[in-house]
């Protein structure tokens, strides 16, 4: 049941809609998404404990192997987003737009894994 949960709502979530587009220039699309990239960073982050305090319930993954996993994950997604930026940006600014809405689509999907693996979805 967990799974179905998550496969609806990353499919559901597609682009996000974003404010940011309201914005009237580049710069400042690039800096909405920033603060908005801010955000889920903290709230990632409270995922990302509650997690790690789930873990002692579960004896097949220990905290080391989470945490480096995480770790991978974090230098993988900076990696791809420096990418994708480049790819798909243009000017220096368009590249900071691209790169954080890059983040900001990993960022929310992996907030909903944590919930999903968690057992803090919404059923």
């Amino acid at each position: 049941m967990k799974y179905y949960v998550f496969a609806i709502a990353i499919f559901s979530m597609g682009v996000s809609a974003s404010e940011c587009f309201d914005e009237p220039s580049t710069i400042q699309r690039a800096q909405c998404h920033g603060k908005e990239v801010a955000k889920l960073d903290v709230q990632l982050n409270l995922e990302y404990k509650y997690a790690i305090s789930q873990l002692k319930k579960n004896p097949r993954v220990t905290v080391e192997e989470f945490r480096a996993a995480q770790g991978l994950w974090v230098k993988f997604i900076e990696a791809d987003c420096q990418v994708k930026g480049k790819l798909y940006g243009g000017a220096p600014a368009w590249q900071t737009v691209e790169y954080q809405m890059c983040r900001k689509e990993y960022y929310e999907k992996q907030i909903l894994l944590f919930k999903v693996t968690s057992h803090k979805a919404a059923p």
